[in-house]
C-alpha cells in the first residue's frame, strides 16, 4: 500500500494517470492479509477487480457527512456498497495513536525504537495540551505470524503503557483484515501519529493531515510532518 500511495502522488505531481500496478496471483501477504480485500476497502468496493483501468470519465457518486457522529447516525440507511465522505473533525478529546514496530524485530535492532522514545514524547505532548483532553493509544504486534516462528515480544512488554494510561491494541492474529484496516483508520485520523522506523506506519502517515511525528530514518516528511 505505500508503493501505491508513492505511485498515486509520484503520477498526480507530474500530471500523468496513474495505470495500476503489476501484482503477484497470490493475494495474500506474509500474515495472511488479503490485499484485494484492503484495495477495496481503500479505494471503494471491487477496485481491485479494475484496479488497472483508468476511466476519469467516470466518477462515482458519494455521500457526504459534515460528523463522524452523523455518519455513524446515518450508517444504517447506506446501501451496500456506497461511497461516503466524512469531514475530518474534532468531537471528541485529542487523539494521540502510537505506532510499535516490534513482531518482526530482536529486541536490540536499531528499528525497534525503545520505549522511552514514545513515553517523552507522551510527556512533551503533555505539557503543550491538557491532560483530560488526551487520549492515547497503542498499535503494535508482538508475534510475527505465520511468516517465521519466533516470538521476541510478549504482551507484557507493553505494560508501561498501559500503566501510563494508553490503551493498548495487539495483533496477534493471522487472516484479520478488519483489525489491520482498523489500525490504519486510526492512525490516519488521529490527531496526532506517532510512527515507527515501519512501511506499515507509512501509509496512515501519507493520509493523515493532522500532526504527525516521524522517525528520523525518512529523508523526506510531508510538510505537515
Amino acid at each position: 500500500m505505500k508503493s501505491i500511495l508513492e505511485a498515486i502522488a509520484i503520477s498526480w505531481r507530474n500530471k500523468m494517470n496513474f495505470g495500476g500496478l503489476v501484482g503477484q496471483l497470490q493475494p495474500l501477504t506474509d500474515q495472511h492479509i488479503n490485499f484485494r480485500v484492503v484495495i477495496d476497502f481503500i479505494f471503494g468496493p471491487e477496485a481491485s477487480r479494475n484496479f488497472f483501468i483508468h476511466n476519469i470519465s467516470s466518477k462515482p457518486a458519494f455521500t457526504e457527512v459534515q460528523s463522524a457522529r452523523e455518519l455513524e447516525a446515518k450508517v444504517s440507511g447506506f446501501q451496500r456498497g456506497a461511497l461516503v465522505y466524512c469531514h475530518a473533525v474534532n468531537e471528541w478529546p485529542v487523539s494521540v495513536v502510537m505506532h510499535l514496530r516490534r513482531a518482526d524485530l530482536e529486541r536490540g535492532d536499531t528499528r525497534a525504537t525503545p520505549d522511552d522514545y514514545y513515553y517523552g514524547l507522551a510527556e512533551e505532548i503533555k505539557k503543550l495540551l491538557p491532560s483530560e483532553d488526551l487520549d492515547f493509544h497503542v498499535w503494535s504486534s508482538p508475534k510475527n505470524i505465520p511468516a517465521f516462528d519466533y516470538h521476541y515480544w510478549k504482551s507484557e512488554d507493553f505494560d508501561g503503557y498501559r500503566q501510563r494510561g494508553m490503551t493498548v491494541h495487539l495483533d496477534e492474529k493471522i487472516d484479520d483484515n478488519d483489525d489491520m484496516l482498523k489500525a490504519w483508520v486510526h492512525m490516519a485520523r488521529a490527531d496526532i501519529f506517532i510512527m515507527s522506523q515501519s512501511s506499515f506506519s507509512m501509509v496512515p502517515a501519507y493520509m493523515n493531515t493532522n500532526c504527525v511525528i516521524f522517525p528520523s530514518n525518512i529523508d523526506s516528511p510531508l510538510e505537515n510532518w
